[in-house]
């Protein structure tokens, strides 16, 4: 089961997207359904998308020493594979819509994925619809 496993992003192709994004815009787009803010009119200062090796511990897997990484866990363990890494995406702004930064990250995702091209994202928010 590859559940949580989005594949391999392209962190440049979802940085160019999210550059889209940043300064004052009408976000209604990104905003999540029941949103009761007065206007869509928010400001991002930023977002980056940062790709690092994971080094932590996630429990069920299993150390490169053989101890499992969650001690006293019932829980199969796994090798951690040298492609387990970690999508970081930090969106810095004074205030933000209703699910409006999970409606971007997934967006960005997306991208990633190869799904949408960067400048789809110009024209999603361009476009106003929540439904786009």
């Amino acid at each position: 089961d590859d559940k949580g496993n989005i594949g391999e992003l392209n962190i440049d192709d979802m940085n160019l997207a999210a550059s889209y994004l940043v300064g004052t815009h009408d976000f209604t787009s990104f905003r999540g359904k029941g949103c009761q803010r007065s206007t869509p009119v928010t400001t991002l200062d930023e977002i980056v998308v940062h790709k690092e090796r994971y080094h932590g511990v996630v429990p069920g897997f299993m150390l490169a020493s053989g101890k499992n990484s969650s001690a006293g866990s019932n829980c199969d363990s796994l090798p951690i594979p040298d492609t387990f890494n970690m999508i970081t995406i930090v969106i810095k702004g004074k205030s933000f819509l209703y699910h409006q930064v999970r409606n971007i990250v997934a967006c960005l995702v997306e991208v990633g994925q190869g799904r949408l091209k960067p400048e789809d994202v110009k024209e999603i928010l361009e476009k106003k619809d929540r439904r786009s």
